[in-house]
């Protein structure tokens, strides 16, 4: 009976460390999505020494030629961090008299785990305001059943945008104080 008793405990341990294991990396999720989205959008106040070194004007509208952005159109790469870690995303967007659509996809940097989803949002001067959405199905295993929805700002200049986001998911919960700077490809 002891046996027995001291295999089920050993294998309750392993299952704890494994479900510990995937809710690292779904926070880990969370915070690129997070990421993401600021990338997307968001404006936040100076928070670094480059962003407070400048004492120009804000940045102008992105020309556009035939109600496309042709600043903002095109592929999004960079880091970001949030409330639940580090991680990296990629956006490819288009926009169109500012509207502004396409898809997103979200690495955890702790765990590598990836999420698959869409962005969407409106771009107004050079304010990009987003909502990231990533649907049960779009993360990798372990995390398929989870989701996640984040939304914020950007700011767009020359080939950068610098995002800030907040928002949640299904299997880690609340996403918050995430920023991200996304390069264009």
């Amino acid at each position: 009976m002891a046996s027995l008793l001291g295999d089920d405990r050993a294998g309750m341990h392993r299952e704890a460390a494994l479900i510990i294991t995937r809710f690292r990396g779904v926070a880990s999720i969370l915070v690129m999505m997070a990421v993401a989205a600021a990338g997307c959008g968001g404006q936040s106040s100076p928070t670094t020494p480059s962003e407070t070194a400048s004492t120009s004007s804000p940045p102008s509208a992105p020309p556009t030629t035939g109600g496309t952005t042709a600043g903002l159109t095109g592929l999004w790469a960079g880091t970001a961090i949030d409330s639940s870690g580090p991680g990296a995303m990629e956006w490819t967007l288009t926009e169109t008299t500012g509207v502004v659509s396409g898809s997103v996809t979200l690495v955890d940097g702790t765990a590598g785990v990836k999420g698959r989803g869409t962005a969407s949002g409106t771009l107004s001067g050079a304010t990009l305001t987003f909502t990231l959405s990533v649907p049960a199905g779009g993360f990798d295993a372990p995390f398929a059943n989870c989701s996640a929805s984040m939304s914020g700002q950007a700011t767009l200049a020359d080939t950068t945008l610098t995002v800030s986001y907040s928002g949640s998911n299904s299997c880690s919960g609340t996403v918050t104080s995430g920023t991200a700077t996304l390069s264009k490809s």
